[in-house]
């Protein structure tokens, strides 16, 4: 399709990528740009591996200046909420009781504080509410319920009004501390609760992936993390000798 228009499918990405950076400098330089939210929902990247889907790129406003990826289809109309619609659900599901509780971790929580960068899902961590006599926790009365909802599995999460969600056990003590020391804020209007920013880089930083230390250096670079704070959290959780062997300097 875009060959028929001159540009290959490569240059036009970049083309969208180049104006998205442009935006995102723009929107640092000035603390409440007016028109910038409503551009930036508006920009599309293309993905060249899947031509009839875009990406949109969305601000969280002008108090959260950071953007989130989230893929939709290309006859889905454009509207100012993205992640909201998803949240809501979320939040339905703590109402009703399946989950005991939750909070946005992994990439996203990484992105709510520093510079932008793709993630292809949102990371939900949550505490199960188990039925009477049972010992053994389970995610598919989650899924069941979002079944009857009408949302559809995608890979090893469910997408939800388009955004992707991937629900998550905090697996150890690490995880089940982020979930106490969360912060509660809103996204779009949606109340909700995100890692702070020192858990969501120790959390990183102990699931230790080439990416994971990749999220956690452009975080660095535009963050600014309570530096003592985090190296508590990273020596009582025996992961100093690895974030000073594969992350950015702390001292």
């Amino acid at each position: 399709m875009a060959e028929a228009f001159g540009f290959g499918r490569n240059a036009l990405r970049r083309s969208f990528q180049q104006l998205i950076t442009r935006s995102l400098r723009l929107e640092k330089c000035h603390k409440h740009p007016p028109a910038l939210p409503c551009m930036l929902r508006l920009l599309a990247r293309v993905d060249i591996r899947r031509p009839y889907c875009y990406r949109k790129a969305i601000s969280l406003g002008k108090d959260q200046p950071r953007i989130f990826i989230a893929e939709h289809s290309m006859t889905e109309e454009l509207s100012g909420e993205i992640l909201a619609p998803a949240l809501r659900v979320i939040n339905q599901l703590e109402t009703e009781r399946l989950i005991g509780g939750y909070a946005i971790g992994g990439s996203f929580s990484l992105i709510f504080y520093g510079e932008a960068f793709t993630t292809d899902d949102v990371d939900i961590f949550c505490h199960i509410t188990q039925g009477k006599g049972s010992l053994l926790v389970s995610l598919s009365p989650i899924y069941e319920r979002l079944n009857e909802l009408g949302f559809l599995p995608d890979g090893e999460g469910i997408r939800i009004h388009g955004v992707k969600i991937q629900f998550l056990l905090p697996m150890t003590e690490l995880g089940n501390e982020a979930m106490i020391t969360a912060s509660q804020t809103t996204i779009e209007g949606v109340p909700t609760r995100v890692f702070d920013f020192e858990h969501a880089l120790a959390m990183k930083a102990a699931t230790g992936r080439a990416k994971d230390w990749g999220h956690i250096g452009i975080a660095m670079e535009s963050g600014e993390p309570d530096m003592n704070k985090l190296k508590d959290i990273l020596t009582r959780y025996n992961l100093l000798r690895s974030w000073t062997k594969h992350g950015p300097p702390i001292d």
